[in-house]
C-alpha cells in the first residue's frame, strides 16, 4: 500500500544553536566561497548593478576578488521612485568598476516584452528587467555577467515577506 507521511513543515520554528554574530560569519563566508568560485572563467566576467543591498554586496565580493576592474551594468529610470542609479553610481565608483547606465523608456519596455517574456521558462517580477540587461551585457561583450538576484526571496527582503509571520498567526486562529 501507500503510506502517506509529512516530512516537511514550512511552517516549523527552526531553533538555531549558534550565536547570531556566528550564523552571519557562517552566511559571509558561504557567500565569499560561492562568488570565488564563480569567479573562475576564460573570459571576463561583469555584474548587474541595481544599488541594493543585493548586487552592492555581490559587486564587493568580486572586486575584492579579481584583480582588474570588472564591467557593472545598471538598468535606470526616468521616475525617480523607482531608480537607484545613484546607488549604484556611488558603488560602482567607489569600487572602480566599468559602470554602464541603461535607461529603460516605457518604449523599451513595450518593444522588448514580447520577446521577453518567450525567453522566460516561467513567469518572474525581474524577468523582463533581465532580460534587458543581459541583452545590454551581451551588447558589450560580456558572456558572463553575475546577479543579486534571488536574495531578496532567500533573506525575506520584500516588504510582503513581512506578511507570512500575520499569516501564520490567522491559520493558528482559524
Amino acid at each position: 500500500g501507500i503510506n502517506v507521511q509529512k516530512y516537511w513543515d514550512p511552517f516549523h520554528e527552526i531553533k538555531s544553536a549558534q550565536s547570531f554574530p556566528s550564523t552571519v560569519q557562517q552566511i559571509r563566508s558561504c557567500l565569499e566561497e560561492v562568488v570565488q568560485q564563480h569567479l573562475i572563467s576564460d573570459v571576463s566576467i561583469g555584474a548587474f548593478l541595481s544599488g541594493g543591498i543585493d548586487s552592492s554586496a555581490l559587486v564587493s565580493m568580486i572586486t575584492a576578488n579579481t584583480p582588474t576592474p570588472i564591467q557593472t551594468l545598471s538598468i535606470t529610470f526616468k521616475d525617480k521612485d523607482y531608480d537607484e542609479s545613484k546607488y549604484s553610481s556611488l558603488l560602482a565608483d567607489s569600487l572602480g568598476t566599468r559602470h554602464h547606465k541603461l535607461l529603460l523608456s516605457e518604449e523599451d519596455l513595450i518593444e522588448n516584452l514580447s520577446p521577453a517574456l518567450a525567453s522566460m521558462d516561467q513567469p518572474t517580477v525581474d524577468g523582463i528587467n533581465t532580460y534587458i540587461i543581459s541583452r545590454a551585457a551581451r551588447n558589450i561583450g560580456l558572456k558572463v555577467a553575475l546577479s543579486g538576484l534571488g536574495g531578496d526571496e532567500l533573506f525575506a527582503g520584500y516588504d510582503s515577506f513581512s506578511l507570512v509571520p500575520r499569516l501564520n498567526k490567522i491559520k493558528q486562529i482559524l
